[in-house]
């Protein structure tokens, strides 16, 4: 299987796109979804390595 090689200024792209729509113009509206002071446990099942954002 061939790998696949992302160049630099495709990663930065992505990245700047991902976080402008965290930020504008609501800012994150996905956190306002759950109380400040709730604790939430999860089994997280996966195929392959991953890394979580946002914890």
């Amino acid at each position: 299987m061939s790998k696949i090689k992302l160049s630099n200024y495709y990663i930065k792209n992505t990245v700047k796109l991902a976080l402008n729509e965290d930020l504008y113009p609501s800012g994150d509206i996905t956190s306002g979804l759950v109380k400040e002071n709730k604790i939430i446990k999860l089994k997280l099942i996966s195929n392959q390595n991953a890394v979580i954002g946002g914890l």
